[in-house]
């Protein structure tokens, strides 16, 4: 059993923008939905993009909650390996007594993920600090 999706009106999406992405996820195109739904696919567009860009800000606003809620940072020179970023997470925790809640497989995976963008194989192409939230949550942060 699957838990059970909020509610649209406790999100940052309307009830249209939740069910033509639903529809979306099943594999349907934009001009199958229009069909559907009666209306064209510039509407059907317009409004999937602005659920995309909702979707995003969400995703923005709880990084930066996770941030304000961190005390514990590592910094990650350029050209660092992906297995010496986990140790140095697992390190930084337990010198702040804080458990990190990921297995060293699951936290190089999360690593990968939010790293991809700045990762050639398993190096870091740019610094990065990575964060270490009170719940043991990590987070990252390209540094400039």
């Amino acid at each position: 059993m699957t838990d059970p999706a909020p509610e649209p009106d406790a999100t940052f999406l309307t009830e249209r923008q939740v069910e033509i992405l639903s529809l979306r996820h099943e594999g349907l195109t934009q001009r199958a939905i229009a069909e559907r739904l009666e209306t064209t696919v510039p509407n059907i567009s317009s409004i999937e993009r602005a659920a995309r860009d909702n979707v995003e800000r969400a995703r923005r606003t709880v990084d930066l909650a996770a941030h304000l809620e961190t005390d514990h940072w590592v910094e990650a020179a350029t050209g660092s390996h992906l297995r010496d970023l986990v140790e140095a997470i697992y390190t930084a925790g337990d010198e702040a007594g804080v458990k990190v809640t990921f297995s060293d497989p699951e936290l190089a995976a999360y690593l990968h993920v939010h790293l991809s963008d700045h990762l050639d194989g398993r190096r870091l192409t740019a610094p990065v600090a990575l964060g270490i939230t009170a719940d043991g949550g990590v987070v990252t942060q390209l540094l400039d």
